[in-house]
């Protein structure tokens, strides 16, 4: 069994510690996003070689199905996303990430096609032509959404006219899977596929996987849920998830005529495998019902109870996906 608490360095409070030390970054004194950066490249790389290290351990020491524990996580950054890889021979294909219509994505769109556009200056061949490719689709959506949508009929419960949300990338970047080996090296490569900028390495698990999951699962961690779940690579146990994407790119805040007031909502819809939108939640292929006044040692007991079959069925995955 391996617990994950968080996908971010803020988790490991031992890690960015040991940053410092190892950077020579005094504690006593401000740090400013770029010392803050050099921190978070350290923390972020020991992280993904530590999970590499101790999955490796596990396998090792003779572990057949593995146990990965994320009940209460509540997210993080790209990080779960190379993690999510690492524990799976799959290839994985991340989610569709839509977008709102507006100013917000169009000035994202336009940023990132002039920037495909000024690395393709220096490609050749099928990167080129993969660059320039893609430079031609973010400059597609831009003008997608600058197209308005009249949300008058949702007032009425109806459908609008137009689609509601705009058809973007992935939950991954501008690619839905990669290979890293391919990508690394690459000046481009993290602005393609941003958990390339980890060390991960696919597969590093290879085995039967489950992944314990309850109701304060959100953001990222429900991401890494969904994407092992939709591509067959885990059988997920627990209780159903949270849901939420949480806000894109600093959100899309409104300011309110009267009061001036910013009112501000998630703006992120990442769409399954089955058209749905994550922030339904992650329905466990195994349910596990936890009671409000369980304790560790009951929350421990009512999930080996129901471990076996979770087993049983990630067993039969692993052999369907050979």
């Amino acid at each position: 069994m391996l617990q994950i608490g968080v996908f971010m360095p803020e988790g490991f409070p031992a890690l960015c510690e040991a940053a410092l030390r190892a950077l020579a970054i005094p504690a006593d004194r401000p740090c400013d996003d770029a010392c803050n950066d050099r921190i978070e490249t350290w923390v972020y790389d020991r992280q993904t070689r530590g999970l590499i290290e101790q999955i490796r351990a596990l396998r090792e020491a003779g572990a057949t199905p593995l146990l990965v524990d994320i009940a209460g996580n509540g997210g993080g950054t790209e990080w779960a996303d190379a993690a999510a890889r690492i524990l799976t021979p799959i290839r994985l294909k991340s989610e569709e990430l839509d977008f709102m219509r507006g100013e917000h994505w169009a000035r994202r769109f336009a940023e990132g096609s002039a920037l495909l556009r000024r690395y393709a200056e220096n490609a050749t061949g099928s990167e080129r032509a993969m660059l320039l490719g893609l430079a031609d689709e973010a400059e597609a959506k831009r003008a997608e959404a600058l197209k308005p949508c009249d949300p008058t009929p949702l007032w009425k419960a109806e459908h609008p006219a137009c689609r509601w949300l705009g058809k973007g990338f992935y939950g991954s970047g501008l690619l839905a899977s990669a290979d890293p080996a391919a990508l690394r090296g690459n000046p481009w490569a993290t602005k393609l596929f941003p958990a390339i900028q980890y060390p991960y390495e696919e597969g590093v698990w290879r085995g039967p996987l489950v992944v314990l999951v309850d109701r304060n699962v959100g953001s990222a961690a429900t991401e890494f849920t969904a994407v092992l779940q939709d591509n067959h690579a885990a059988i997920v146990i627990g209780e159903p998830t949270g849901g939420g994407c949480g806000h894109t790119y600093g959100g899309t805040p409104t300011m309110l005529a009267n009061s001036k007031a910013k009112f501000n909502v998630p703006d992120c819809a990442r769409l399954r495998a089955d058209g749905s939108n994550e922030v339904m939640g992650i329905r466990p292929d195994v349910l596990v019902s936890f009671g409000t006044r369980d304790g560790p040692g009951q929350r421990a007991a009512r999930v080996f109870a129901s471990l076996p079959e979770a087993v049983r069925r990630a067993a039969t995955l692993q052999v369907s996906a050979r």
